[in-house]
C-alpha cells in the first residue's frame, strides 16, 4: 500500500495527528528540547494497536506486533504500547512517507505516517525481530489495527 492511500483511509476513519513525539522548534529553527504538547482528545483519536494475523496450518495466530519486537539490552518483547498516528508531511508538494517509505517507524520519524511510542525509540539499534515467535518465512500476514483502548 502507498502511505498516501492508508494516510487517506486513517482520515476517513477519523484519525487525528499527534505531534507529541517530536521535538518543537523556535522561531530560528533551533530545537526547543521540548515534546509538542497536544490535547487530550488530539492523543485519543492518534492512537492505534497493530495485529499480526497468520496461519500456521490450521492454526490461525494473532498476536499485537509489539510482542514480535525485541529490546536488545532487556531481550524483552516491547510493551504493549499504541502507535501514534502523526500524518508524515508535504515539501514542494511530494507526500514524504511515499517518498522514504517509511509507513510505521520504530525509531521516531517525522516523514512516517505513525511511530513507536515506547521508550527507546530514539535508539535505532535497540531493536530487533523476536525470532522464535516470528511467522516462517514467505507465509502471509495481514496487519490489522485498531483503535488503542487505554485499559490495554
Amino acid at each position: 500500500i502507498k502511505a498516501s492511500s492508508l494516510n487517506i483511509a486513517m482520515k476517513l476513519i477519523h484519525y487525528k495527528e499527534s505531534k507529541e513525539l517530536f521535538m518543537m522548534f523556535g522561531k530560528d529553527g533551533q530545537p526547543l528540547n521540548q515534546l509538542y504538547e497536544e490535547p487530550p482528545e488530539i492523543k485519543k483519536a492518534a492512537r492505534f494497536d497493530i495485529f499480526v494475523r497468520w496461519k500456521d496450518g490450521e492454526k490461525e495466530n494473532e498476536l499485537h506486533v509489539n510482542q514480535l519486537i525485541k529490546n536488545g539490552d532487556t531481550e524483552q518483547a516491547a510493551k504493549i504500547k499504541p502507535y501514534i498516528y502523526n500524518g508524515s508531511y508535504l515539501v514542494e508538494g511530494n507526500f514524504m512517507a511515499d517518498i522514504s517509505g517509511d509507513i510505521i517507524a520504530i525509531f521516531t520519524n517525522p516523514t512516517s505516517l505513525a511511530n513507536f511510542s515506547n521508550e527507546g525509540r530514539s535508539d535505532d539499534t535497540q531493536w530487533t525481530p523476536m525470532m522464535k515467535l516470528l511467522p516462517k518465512k514467505d507465509t502471509p500476514v495481514t496487519l490489522i489495527f485498531r483503535k488503542h483502548k487505554a485499559t490495554q
